[in-house]
């Protein structure tokens, strides 16, 4: 990750990479429960477990004497599987297939449900610590799974 823009105060500080498995979920729109008080995200379910697998590899993933109150920046790479119309009958990719994933999920949903998730893990205590964000959307490669690779870097230096 030598291109990763980092935030020049963070630069030398507590970091960490983690590469979540999985199909990212955004993080959608809130509605009515539909029954008592309340309200949920539209995609309720899936937003749950996918949030379980980033906090699962965030407290895995995280060194040992990390300070929750410090300020974070972020570099977040998610990964999304190809449409099988990309691809002919022989599994080449067609020359007509989109380079960009340019299609929904919204970059910006898929973050906030990391930013959630990192808060989740006690990795911060709200995710207006996070001051800088590099975050990019793509489709997976042939030879790699669907996820987000996860960086954080901590402003607080240890010793």
């Amino acid at each position: 990750m030598s291109d990763l823009l980092v935030h020049p105060d963070c630069q030398g500080n507590d970091a960490f990479t983690c590469n979540v498995i999985g199909l990212p979920v955004s993080q959608g729109s809130l509605v009515a429960r539909g029954f008592g008080p309340g309200l949920r995200y539209q995609n309720d379910a899936s937003l749950k477990l996918w949030r379980h697998m980033i906090i699962s590899e965030v407290r895995d993933a995280k060194p040992e004497g990390w300070n929750p109150r410090a300020a974070v920046s972020l570099a977040l790479t998610f990964r999304f599987p190809r449409n099988k119309g990309h691809y002919n009958k022989r599994g080449d990719l067609l020359p007509s297939a989109p380079a960009y994933k340019a299609t929904k999920p919204d970059l910006d949903k898929c973050a906030r449900a990391v930013f959630d998730s990192l808060e989740q893990a006690g990795l911060i205590l709200n995710d207006s610590q996070i001051i800088c964000v590099n975050a990019s959307k793509r489709w997976a490669l042939a030879d790699e799974a669907p996820g987000v690779l996860l960086t954080v870097i901590s402003t607080h230096r240890q010793g």
